[in-house]
């Protein structure tokens, strides 16, 4: 999230690559971070391929630097060129030759009808919504008989995701309790990491326990859901918004799936899924927990149109 510039992760990115330059002598630049990812997944790749014991059938008896190796990256549907840019320039500088682009929101909804084969009844209409730390995605496809998938609408998503709960509780907690350094953003992120722990016990019923030394604090069950109201909110409004494209489109969706961080809290989707099936009584409502181990492989699959490409010249 820093990377992508969203505040305050933009701040403590910043911060931290003046320490290294600082201290270290060592000078990052988000590329260069990133860079370091892929090339850590082409060795990784390669380390993998070497292992196989019909590595040179698979091969085809070629070296593996003469292989065309493509990449295929996932980006939160409202997020900036410069993020997508910079995940191509990264991903082209460790060695992949062809890099694509692909929303999470499509990616995810390829990973939970055509790869964890959720039971539909086809033909049906999935609309899957993706909330992340920092983004809820959307995507709607229909499913024919064959599982094949086509865009039922143009995916949409929010700059808003799990980590709106938390600031939401940093607001709330700078003007009620005693930790003075809550609005430090070097102090929030240890303490953010803490309250995430609240998030994963809140149940809706009982209090949860907040304890950062030397504070000690019963969150009770009516505040915690008030710190999820504007994620339960805006949520709700990009699935209404994603109903309508898809039912002026003729394919009204009769199946919601969502996934990501904030999926896994029990009482958020039971919120979500109660307050959908009272507008729709028939919607089938599903949570998937496992979208980004697989999310990217072949995600081109669910693409209308050629998706952002970069080749390496």
């Amino acid at each position: 999230m820093g990377i992508s510039g969203r505040p305050p992760y933009r701040e403590q990115l910043q911060a931290t690559l003046r320490k290294a330059d600082q201290e270290f002598g060592v000078k990052e630049t988000p590329v260069t971070l990133l860079t370091s990812m892929f090339q850590y997944i082409q060795d990784s790749l390669k380390e993998q391929v070497l292992a196989e014991t019909n590595s040179k059938k698979f091969l085809m008896q070629r070296e593996l630097e003469n292989v065309a190796k493509r990449c295929w990256v996932t980006y939160p549907v409202k997020q900036n060129d410069s993020l997508r840019i910079s995940l191509v320039e990264a991903a082209l500088a460790a060695g992949f030759d062809e890099v694509h682009g692909i929303s999470e929101s499509l990616a995810a909804v390829h990973f939970a009808v055509l790869e964890k084969e959720l039971p539909l009844c086809t033909p049906s209409t999935v609309l899957l919504i993706d909330c992340g730390g920092g983004s809820s995605d959307a995507a709607t496809v229909m499913v024919d008989e064959k599982r094949q998938i086509k865009l039922a609408c143009v995916t949409d998503g929010l700059s808003v995701g799990g980590q709106t709960v938390n600031e939401t509780a940093r607001a709330w907690l700078s003007n009620n309790s005693q930790l003075t350094y809550i609005n430090d953003d070097s102090h929030w992120e240890m303490v953010s990491a803490i309250f995430d722990g609240c998030k994963m016990a809140f149940n809706g019923v009982e209090p949860v326990n907040f304890k950062v030394i030397p504070t000690f604090m019963k969150l009770e069950p009516d505040l915690m859901q008030s710190f999820y109201r504007p994620l339960v909110s805006n949520v709700l409004d990009l699935f209404q918004t994603q109903y309508n494209h898809a039912k002026e489109n003729g394919c009204p969706p009769n199946h919601l799936i969502l996934c990501g961080g904030p999926a896994r809290n029990m009482w958020f989707f039971e919120t979500i899924k109660k307050e959908v099936c009272s507008r729709y009584p028939s919607m089938i409502c599903e949570r998937i927990f496992e979208c980004s181990r697989g999310s990217g492989t072949g995600g081109l699959a669910v693409c209308p149109e050629p998706p952002y490409r970069a080749a390496h010249c």
